[in-house]
């Protein structure tokens, strides 16, 4: 057997009465070889890791220890394998049979619970669900079109077969994988759980979503004419270039559009934020939104401003397609400053 010392793999003496005897049975050597090579493999995965991460891994490995014996036993491993670094569901998501599994693929001493190291390694192994409520929340409700907060069998057909190139077999196999309670569709918790085991990639999800905007229900949305006029202090929806024209035309303030998209989330989070805006500059701005994937007309109005990034910020002067000062980000600093110094330039040059 090899152990690791210093930093360098070395040949190292057996403890007596463990020595690799020439008598020994085959299975006796395998085991103890395959005892030593986890070993080897755990240590060096957790000296791989920076001490930033253990650091952090140290403070979810002892938020989880609830009863304090500095290891975790099977529920206590189901607790922080059903949570992010940022977040839990209130009802457990995971089958305990799932996390007994678990347990035994990582419990290298064999003595039925986790300690730190062996932790170390199941982290390395991306056991751990990372990243923000939000994020898997946007990726679950992006994947369930219909919004009846399922994805079915043929919502996850489009995402699989349009992202993946997967069969019809591909998509039957996942959906049994991740319908635990066998109702023919996958809920927030299913899904997941799907996250978790890497069956689904959050990423490739977004990226899914890029290739296939969601679809605004027309039947829901109210129709705006286009003679109607933005009401100062609100953020008002623009829904193509004609209506934005138009606008132009009939305002007399300078108008402020933020280019955003559905799947954009610094637009989201910069929502209300420019809500509020509106409302604080309302007798000296006009605040405009469109989502740039909405429909054909939207579509032309952000190729002929070459927008670039989300969220993207123009301001115009009455009657002219033709931004006067253009700025991106989701930052509320930079935003106030963009505004106060469009302001100051707009004073200086009418004294």
């Amino acid at each position: 057997p090899r152990s690791v010392c210093g930093g360098i793999l070395r040949t190292a003496r057996p403890p007596p009465g463990q020595g690799l005897r020439a008598g020994a049975s085959p299975l006796r050597r395998e085991m103890l070889h395959g005892l030593v090579r986890r070993r080897v493999a755990e240590t060096v995965a957790a000296r791989s890791a920076t001490s930033g991460d253990l650091r952090e891994l140290r403070e979810r490995y002892d938020a989880a220890d609830v009863d304090g014996d500095t290891w975790l036993n099977a529920e206590e491993l189901r607790g922080v394998l059903e949570c992010s670094d940022s977040f839990c569901l209130n009802t457990h998501w995971l089958p305990l049979e799932q996390v007994e599994r678990i347990m035994v693929q990582y419990d290298v001493n064999g003595d039925g619970r986790i300690g730190f190291d062996e932790f170390v390694n199941l982290a390395q192994d991306k056991q751990l669900l990372e990243g923000k409520l939000e994020e898997y929340m946007e990726a679950f409700e992006g994947m369930d079109k219909d919004g009846s907060g399922f994805i079915d069998q043929e919502e996850m057909q489009a995402y699989m077969i349009t992202a993946l190139g997967a069969t019809q077999g591909e998509v039957s196999k996942l959906m049994a994988e991740g319908d635990t309670n066998a109702d023919d569709k996958i809920d927030f918790a299913e899904f997941l759980g799907l996250i978790r085991s890497r069956a689904i990639d959050l990423q490739q999800v977004f990226k899914y979503l890029e290739m296939t905007p969601m679809q605004q229900d027309t039947k829901k949305q109210t129709k705006i004419r286009p003679s109607a006029l933005p009401i100062p202090g609100e953020v008002n929806m623009v829904h193509g270039k004609s209506q934005m024209d138009y606008i132009l035309s009939q305002v007399k303030t300078p108008i402020i559009l933020m280019i955003a998209f559905h799947w954009c989330r610094p637009c989201k989070g910069f929502a209300k934020k420019y809500e509020r805006f509106a409302d604080g500059f309302k007798d000296d701005l006009t605040f405009l939104k469109v989502y740039g994937e909405e429909n054909e007309d939207t579509k032309l109005l952000v190729k002929s401003l070459q927008v670039k990034s989300s969220p993207s910020f123009y301001i115009f002067n009455h009657g002219k397609f033709e931004p006067v000062s253009s700025f991106k980000g989701a930052n509320e600093d930079r935003f106030r400053t963009r505004i106060l110094e469009f302001q100051n330039d707009a004073i200086a040059e009418n004294k």
